[in-house]
C-alpha cells in the first residue's frame, strides 16, 4: 500500500461521480492503471500544477481550478485534467476536459496538450492556458516560488501570481495561486490511494488588496513529508511562509448521510512579516465531488476575513477550500 503524498485531486481517480451542483468527473483509471495493486514499475515518476483561479469583473466574481497531472509507470505515459468552476451569477459551471488523456508526447516536466486545452509559457515567464472548447483563456503572470520544499521524494512549491481569465464573453481580473508537485519513485495513476489522505484541508485565498493566502492541514500519518502537515505563506508586503499556524475547524455539517461531517467555517492564528494574524473563513457554495464510505472530496467556496490582532489590518478574502476528508 503506497502512504506517499499526491495531490488531493488525484484520490478521485477511479470515480465516477456527480455532486450537488452538477459538477461531474470522469476520471476513471489511466493508461497502464489497470491490476496494478503490488506490481512494480521502474521507474515511476509524477508531476501535477494546480491552478488556483479567483477574479471578477462588473458581473461578480469566478472561482476557477484546474489540475494538470502526468506520470509514468515503466513504459507507460498518463495523464489528466481536473476541472472546476463557479460563477456567482449563475452557480457551478459544467466545463469540459474533466478526465484522462493519451500523454502521447511522453511529457512529464510541462504539461502535456490535451484536446481541451493547450499550454504555453512557463512558470518563470508566465503562462497561457487555452481551451477553445470551453471559450476560456486564462493569462498567468510570472510565478515566484514563495513556499518551496524538497526532499529525496521530489520538489513542492508554491506561489501567487496576477491573472486574466477569459471566458463567455467576460474579462475577469485576479490571482492564481499554482501548487507545483514533482514526486520520484512514486506515481498515483497507479497507487493505492487509501492510505493518503486523513481530514485535508486546503484553503486556496485571494486578498481585497490583490495578494494571496494559502494554507493546508492534514491528519495523515506515515509517507513523505514532502508536502508538510500544516504549510502556508502569504504575500501582502513581503511574499513568505507564514510561521506558528494553528489551524481550526470551527463547525462542521453532516456528509453522505452522516457517514462523516464537511467542515464549513475555519479559524486560522499565524505570524506573516513579523506580525500575529488571524483568519476566519466560512462556507459560501459546496460541490461534493465524490462520496466514499469514510470520507469524501468536496471543493468549496468560501470568504472571510483577516485581521492583524494589533488592529493595524483588515483583508477580506475569498477563494477555494478543497477538502479530502
Amino acid at each position: 500500500m503506497s502512504t506517499g503524498y499526491m495531490t488531493r485531486r488525484g484520490a478521485v481517480a477511479g470515480l465516477l461521480a456527480i455532486g450537488a451542483g452538477g459538477i461531474q468527473n470522469q476520471l476513471w483509471p489511466g493508461p497502464g492503471a489497470a491490476d496494478t495493486k503490488g506490481a512494480t514499475h521502474d521507474p515511476l515518476l509524477y508531476f501535477s500544477d494546480y491552478f488556483s483561479f479567483v477574479g471578477r469583473d462588473s458581473t461578480g466574481w469566478v472561482h476557477f481550478a484546474i489540475d494538470n497531472n502526468r506520470g509514468r509507470a515503466g513504459d507507460a505515459y498518463q495523464a489528466d485534467h481536473f476541472i472546476v468552476m463557479h460563477d456567482e451569477q449563475s452557480g457551478w459551471v459544467q466545463l469540459k476536459g474533466s478526465q484522462h488523456y493519451e500523454n502521447a508526447e511522453k511529457q512529464l516536466e510541462r504539461i502535456p496538450d490535451s484536446p481541451y486545452f493547450k499550454f504555453n509559457g512557463s512558470h518563470a515567464s508566465g503562462t497561457v492556458m487555452q481551451s477553445a472548447t470551453n471559450d476560456l483563456r486564462m493569462d498567468v503572470g510570472p510565478l515566484p516560488k514563495v513556499l518551496y520544499r524538497e526532499n529525496a521524494d521530489g520538489i513542492f512549491w508554491l506561489g501567487g501570481a496576477p491573472a486574466t481569465l477569459v471566458w463567455n464573453k467576460r474579462t475577469l481580473k485576479g490571482r492564481v495561486i499554482i501548487e507545483y508537485l514533482q514526486r520520484h519513485n512514486w506515481n498515483r495513476f497507479v497507487a493505492d490511494f487509501t492510505a493518503n489522505w486523513r481530514n485535508f484541508n486546503g484553503l486556496y485565498l485571494m486578498t481585497d488588496g490583490n495578494a494571496d493566502f494559502y494554507m493546508h492541514y492534514h491528519e495523515r500519518e506515515g509517507g513523505s513529508d514532502l508536502n508538510g502537515k500544516i504549510v502556508g505563506f502569504a504575500s501582502w508586503r513581503t511574499p513568505a511562509p507564514i510561521a506558528d499556524i494553528d489551524f481550526n475547524v470551527l463547525r462542521s455539517v453532516s456528509a453522505d448521510g452522516g457517514k462523516y461531517r464537511w467542515p464549513v467555517e475555519w479559524q486560522v492564528d499565524f505570524q506573516h512579516d513579523g506580525k500575529a494574524y488571524r483568519l476566519m473563513l466560512a462556507k459560501r457554495e459546496r460541490a461534493d465531488i465524490a462520496h466514499w464510505d469514510t470520507g469524501g472530496f468536496a471543493m468549496t467556496v468560501a470568504s472571510g476575513l483577516i485581521v492583524a490582532k494589533d488592529g493595524t489590518e483588515r483583508h477580506q478574502v475569498t477563494g477555494w477550500a478543497e477538502l479530502l476528508i
